[in-house]
C-alpha cells in the first residue's frame, strides 16, 4: 500500500515517511495516561510527564523513531475549568497543533534553535476540535530560570548574551512569540539555548512594537519568579540584544 493511502490527512509530519506510521494513537486522545503502566494501545517504550508547564498536559515519550515531547492543547483561564482542550473550529490550517507545527518548522529550516517539531494533529467534533504536537526532546535541557540559580555573577553576562542573540534571532526572523517566559528557555547540557512554545505565535511582516513586548514579557517573568536577580540578568540582555 502506498504512503498516500495510509494518510491520515489531520496529521502533519516532519518526515513524509512516518506519514504511512504515526497515527492518531501517538496523540493519546482521550486517554487516561500512566506513566508507570502505559496502555498497551500506546505505541510508546515509555512515557514520563514533564514537571513544569503544559497545564499538566505534557509528557516525555519515547519511541523507536524518537525521542520526543507530547503536549495536547488545553485552554488556561477561567473558561479552562470549563472547556478544557476544545476549541472552536475554523480551517485546518488555523489549529493550534498545525499553525504552531508550520512556526517551528519554519524556525528550524532557518537554523534557529528550536525543537524539530514531528508530528502535529487535530481531531475534529464538528463545531470544535482537539489538538496535539510532538517536538523533538531535547536531552539535558533546563529552564533558564533553573540555569540562572546556579550561575556565579561572573556567568550572568555569557548566558545574556546567549539568550539576547537568539531572541535577536527569533525578531530578525519575524517571528513573534506569544509567551516568552523564562520557562519557555531552555538550556541544553553544552550551554546552548532554545525557545519553545510557539503556540499562538506568528511570523509578522515586519520588525515593529512586538518585538519590545517581547522582551517585555520577558522581564516581568524574570522579576516575578527571580525577583532582583531576574531583573540583573534582564538588563544584561537588553544591553546585549
Amino acid at each position: 500500500m502506498s504512503l498516500v493511502a495510509n494518510k491520515d490527512k489531520r496529521i502533519r509530519c516532519v518526515v513524509p515517511q512516518w506519514q504511512s506510521i504515526i497515527d492518531e494513537h501517538f496523540f493519546l486522545f482521550n486517554q487516561a495516561i500512566d506513566q508507570l503502566n502505559p496502555s498497551i494501545d500506546t505505541p510508546y517504550q515509555s512515557i514520563q510527564a514533564v514537571s513544569s508547564g503544559g497545564r499538566n498536559a505534557a509528557w516525555y515519550v519515547e519511541h523507536p523513531l524518537f525521542s520526543g515531547v507530547l503536549r495536547q492543547y488545553r485552554r488556561g483561564g477561567l473558561l479552562g475549568k470549563i472547556i478544557h482542550q476544545r476549541y472552536v473550529w475554523k480551517n485546518a490550517l488555523e489549529t493550534r497543533s498545525w499553525a504552531e507545527f508550520d512556526v517551528m518548522q519554519y524556525l528550524y529550516t532557518q537554523s534557529f534553535p528550536v525543537p524539530r517539531p514531528i508530528a502535529a494533529m487535530y481531531k475534529r467534533y464538528i463545531c470544535f476540535y482537539e489538538a496535539a504536537l510532538i517536538t523533538e526532546r531535547i536531552e539535558g535541557a533546563r529552564t533558564l530560570v533553573e540555569v540562572i540559580k546556579t550561575l556565579s555573577p561572573s556567568d550572568h553576562v555569557d548566558y545574556a548574551v546567549k539568550v539576547a542573540t537568539v531572541i535577536k534571532q527569533m525578531h530578525c526572523l519575524l517571528v513573534n512569540h506569544a509567551d516568552l517566559n523564562a520557562f519557555n528557555i531552555l538550556v541544553d547540557a553544552k550551554g546552548k539555548v532554545y525557545i519553545i512554545d510557539f503556540d499562538k505565535s506568528r511570523r509578522e511582516m515586519t520588525q515593529g512594537k512586538w518585538c519590545e513586548a517581547n522582551l517585555d514579557r520577558l522581564e516581568r517573568h524574570l522579576k516575578k519568579v527571580l525577583g532582583e536577580l531576574g531583573f540583573a540578568f534582564m538588563t544584561h540582555i537588553r544591553q546585549k540584544y
